[in-house]
């Protein structure tokens, strides 16, 4: 009877194993040693370890771009976050991309500023560039701001215009 069981349980084993390596790439944040990461887990992991420490709903979140560090500075009495911290967050490699949250309020809102992002570009694929968007949206943040550096779009712009993108 033992070794029935256990041949059950090999067989179911290899089953789930099975299913696991059928499932779409984009399911998978990571595999490291034979650990299989799904996505959905990081970003609710990365979800809760933000809450423990921000417990309040977030109004409004704000990914600062290039030169829009300093405005995070002006949220009241911040618990401020190393994307390092942050379970499965990905970090920026980019000079001026400083890669902390700040949660706080500004007036009567709370706010989370993210300052810093990763871009595609920096060898990051689309899942690590989207994640921490995800994790917003699992915290539900009631509005989302994006902010970037985009002056080499027109040479009528100067650094620090302000312009509206329908579109990118």
């Amino acid at each position: 009877l033992l070794l029935l069981i256990y041949k059950a349980l090999l067989l179911l084993f290899s089953l789930f194993y099975q299913i696991f390596k059928l499932m779409p790439n984009h399911a998978i944040l990571k595999e490291k040693g034979g650990v299989i990461i799904l996505y959905s887990d990081a970003i609710h992991e990365a979800t809760r370890f933000i809450q423990k420490r921000f417990p309040k709903p977030i109004d409004t979140a704000i990914v600062l771009g290039s030169g829009l560090g300093p405005l995070a500075d002006l949220i009241e009495d911040p618990v401020i976050l190393d994307y390092h911290e942050i379970p499965h967050f990905p970090t920026s490699t980019i000079e001026g991309h400083e890669g902390k949250m700040y949660l706080g309020t500004l007036g009567d809102k709370t706010i989370l500023a993210m300052k810093g992002r990763v871009h595609y570009y920096e060898g990051y694929d689309m899942k690590e560039v989207t994640f921490p968007i995800r994790v917003l949206a699992l915290l539900k943040v009631k509005q989302l701001i994006l902010t970037n550096a985009c002056g080499g779009i027109d040479d009528s712009l100067s650094p620090g215009d302000i312009a509206y993108l329908t579109d990118h």
